[in-house]
């Protein structure tokens, strides 16, 4: 069973956008946490994280929530971003197994591990 989904026909930013771009891992999500500095923000109207890294460059992750049953509630104060890792030890089927994902709100953020299938979002990076 495949623990990282990267540049698989199971990657989300392989398939729309093409090579090279992929999902994240879990450890370029770790990265972030452990050698960025973050701040939460707002921009064009837009709550999320500015991320800026030990080189001056940063990114905006937006505050987009995640989309559960019908309805995203925490759109606006909460960001959820899914990474290609799974959770090795996890033997269920592809599409419900656990997930690694980076997730953020005002106070800071973590890693998460849930619901392979949870409507979370993809910022995809280039390899």
């Amino acid at each position: 069973m495949l623990s990282d989904i990267a540049g698989t026909s199971y990657d989300v930013a392989h398939v729309l956008m093409g090579a090279p771009w992929c999902m994240p891992s879990k450890e370029q999500q770790d990265e972030l946490r452990q050698y960025c500095s973050h701040q939460w923000t707002k921009q064009n109207g837009v709550n999320g994280m500015l991320v800026t890294g030990p080189n001056g460059g940063h990114i905006f992750l937006p505050a987009c929530g995640y989309r559960w049953d019908e309805g995203n509630p925490t759109s606006g104060w909460k960001g959820c971003y899914k990474s290609s890792t799974y959770d090795p030890d996890d033997s269920k089927i592809m599409s419900s197994r656990y997930a690694y994902h980076l997730e953020f709100d005002s106070e800071g953020w973590e890693c998460g591990n849930d619901f392979g299938g949870s409507g979370m979002s993809v910022r995809a990076v280039c390899k």
